[in-house]
């Protein structure tokens, strides 16, 4: 999910990421005349949320993003999802790059189905200790 500002809202919406780990920054492909450049001109403060389901790990990446719209750029980082929202291609005049650049991220993991978890909750109640219910861990860039 990316997550930006619109004036006195938290919006959050599903987008394909493309990281980039060679450039520690995480490209995502969105329409010009979509609501994000204006919120992105207003706030680049975003976050980015993830969510393995199988795994239950969960991920919260904030940071800031930005607009580009560098041809030569368009071209290298288009993928066969942005070919879906964009079929006249990297050079559509309504596509444009969100370019998000981390700053802080936490992750948190939970082993086991919601019964599990439950067993856990209940036992450290009753023990008067905290659960151990999985990791987290804050990580700055």
């Amino acid at each position: 999910m990316f997550v930006s500002h619109d004036a006195d809202m938290i919006r959050a919406r599903p987008m394909a990421a493309s990281p980039d780990r060679a450039e520690s920054a995480v490209w995502f492909f969105t329409s010009r005349s979509s609501a994000k450049p204006d919120e992105l001109r207003d706030d680049q403060r975003t976050c980015l949320m993830f969510h393995h389901t199988d795994g239950g790990v969960f991920l919260s990446v904030s940071g800031r993003t930005g607009l580009a719209r560098d041809a030569a750029l368009m071209r290298r980082k288009w993928d066969r999802e942005a070919d879906l929202w964009f079929p006249r291609g990297p050079s559509d005049p309504d596509a444009v790059l969100l370019h998000f650049r981390p700053e802080s991220a936490e992750y948190w993991t939970r082993p086991g189905d919601f019964d599990s978890v439950a067993r856990e909750v209940r036992a450290a109640r009753a023990e008067g200790r905290e659960p151990r219910i999985g990791d987290t861990e804050k990580v700055t860039f």
